[in-house]
């Protein structure tokens, strides 16, 4: 059975919003439902759109292991052991996971060995080709 992604473009049009202001998260009703269906749900945008803010946040996100690719230790560890980097819990997120994209083959091999719902959270910038490619393999 192919491995289903969901897929989620995140944009705020935050260039005119004065960074002090939090803006109600229009996709997090989305999210949550995705992850009830999906083993892996992406959300990707441009930068400074809220990916990471929306991904942290919310009652179905806050018993999720969170690991960033912005930290040199994190980074160096998924180059190094990408299937044990995501074996670390049963429910993770993964911010920026575009600076590694060694991760994303270790992902599909896990959810392919279990495919239970909300498993993988994943942002990362907007490059729908290497998602697209992933999903295809």
């Amino acid at each position: 059975m192919p491995t289903t992604w969901a897929y989620y473009a995140h944009d705020m049009g935050t260039s005119q919003i004065p960074s002090q202001i939090v803006l109600p998260r229009i996709l997090e009703t989305s999210l949550q439902r995705a992850l009830r269906l999906f083993p892996v749900v992406v959300v990707t945008g441009a930068r400074r759109t809220g990916k990471s803010t929306l991904v942290r946040s919310g009652n179905a996100l806050e018993d999720r292991t969170y690991l960033t690719l912005d930290a040199a230790e994190a980074r160096a560890m998924a180059q190094r052991e990408p299937r044990a980097f995501v074996s670390q819990a049963n429910r993770v997120t993964i911010d920026e996971v575009q600076r590694t994209p060694e991760l994303l083959l270790a992902i599909k091999e896990a959810v392919d060995r279990d495919e239970r719902p909300g498993r993988f959270v994943l942002t990362g910038l907007r490059a729908r080709s290497t998602w697209v490619s992933l999903k295809r393999s």
